[in-house]
């Protein structure tokens, strides 16, 4: 069993170890980065949702975790990582 390190950051505690590679040794590297998306909020991703689980369309209230439908990163495929994401290390 591997047990990792932590360290307080914003009063919270955060692993600062990781069996990646790629991990970064704390999140100090990534403070004071951000990422801006813009997307068109349209009901046809809700509805598509919806009819996929056979549950009726949401009203105004959508139900948590929808939102991931809205504000998808994209990548051109060349920049794709092996999961179909584009690959890590941008942000």
């Amino acid at each position: 069993m591997h047990i990792g390190a932590f360290e307080r950051i914003g009063g919270f505690a955060v692993s600062t170890s990781s069996s990646r590679p790629d991990a970064p040794a704390s999140l100090d590297a990534w403070l004071g980065r951000t990422e801006t998306l813009a997307d068109h909020i349209t009901v046809f991703p809700l509805d598509a949702l919806a009819a996929t689980l056979d549950r009726a369309a949401p009203g105004e209230v959508v139900p948590p975790l929808w939102h991931w439908l809205y504000f998808v990163p994209v990548a051109p495929t060349a920049e794709l990582g092996p999961d179909g994401h584009p690959r890590r290390g941008g942000f």
